[in-house]
């Protein structure tokens, strides 16, 4: 495994952990790593955080009771039959949860929308 893989992986960790201060500089360790320099050689330079880790994975660090779309039956209001509506609409939750954040108009009823807006927004 090449170090910068190892460097990747160390740095999701310590944001598991909740170790900012540690995890910050271990992703600036990331972003200056040359293919060229040693492995003692990294130079220190700005760092970025949204090119490291996807949007849509910071958006699934939230806390939430649903890890699944069939999951959302749970919510009142919402039955079997709007759960298939929105699992034939969205393949997984985390697209379901995108549309919902940017005000994407959902294809369902209102108060079903306002709902799920309410649970992840």
């Amino acid at each position: 495994m090449s170090e910068k893989v190892k460097l990747k992986k160390e740095y999701v960790r310590l944001k598991q952990l909740g170790k900012e201060k540690e995890a910050s500089e271990v992703l600036r360790k990331i972003w200056n790593f040359n293919k060229e320099n040693s492995e003692e050689e990294i130079i220190v330079k700005p760092l970025k955080l949204e090119k490291l880790i996807p949007q849509e994975k910071i958006i699934l660090t939230k806390k939430s009771k649903f890890k699944k779309i069939k999951d959302l039956s749970k919510l009142k209001g919402i039955g079997k039959e709007t759960v298939k509506d929105i699992n034939s609409l969205y393949s997984n939750l985390e697209d379901l949860i995108k549309d919902l954040k940017n005000n994407k108009r959902i294809p369902l009823r209102n108060d079903v929308s306002v709902k799920l807006k309410k649970e992840f927004i």
